[in-house]
């Protein structure tokens, strides 16, 4: 380490701003070449254009979603000029299509779970009323039930005393 330390004053600061721009200029022309076969720059072992090992049926799913949800994980590209074409009116019908699919999956996620609660809240009531007064005494402790008890001494009232602020 100190021999390089040593030997970076020998060099001239001309060839040091040379050499970077060489080896930037040669990265830059290495990844436009393997972008044009559609290759990604980060792939070491394919060294040849193979289209369809690039374009799977799995990775053209990718595509479509990373594409219309907007993510842009984008390691694929179209390569044809028709191909990155119909990108735009893909895209352009696509997302607003699939931001109304996420609305109607809410809207449908969130009418399962309130139908979920009502079934229980029904259960809930049925088994109240199948107790007997003795049953029920134990269960409600002072107009409340032991269940808001619990939660009542889990709260986080002992937490906020124990440090100060």
């Amino acid at each position: 380490m100190a021999q390089l330390h040593n030997l970076s004053p020998q060099i001239p600061i001309e060839r040091l701003y040379q050499e970077t721009n060489e080896f930037s200029n040669k990265l830059l022309e290495i990844g436009r070449k393997r972008g044009k076969r559609g290759i990604s720059s980060l792939n070491k072992e394919k060294k040849q254009l193979n289209i369809q090992q690039n374009w799977t049926f799995v990775n053209s799913i990718l595509f479509a979603i990373s594409l219309i949800s907007r993510l842009g994980y984008g390691h694929l590209v179209p390569l044809t000029p028709t191909g990155k074409t119909l990108i735009f009116p893909f895209a352009i019908f696509g997302i607003p299509l699939f931001i109304l699919l996420v609305a109607d999956l809410a809207k449908t996620f969130s009418l399962l779970f309130n139908w979920i609660c009502r079934i229980f809240a029904n259960c809930w009531r049925r088994f109240r009323k199948q107790l007997s007064p003795s049953q029920a005494k134990e269960i409600k402790l002072n107009g409340k039930s032991a269940l808001s008890k619990k939660i009542k001494f889990f709260s986080f009232k002992e937490f906020r005393t124990v440090e100060p602020h």
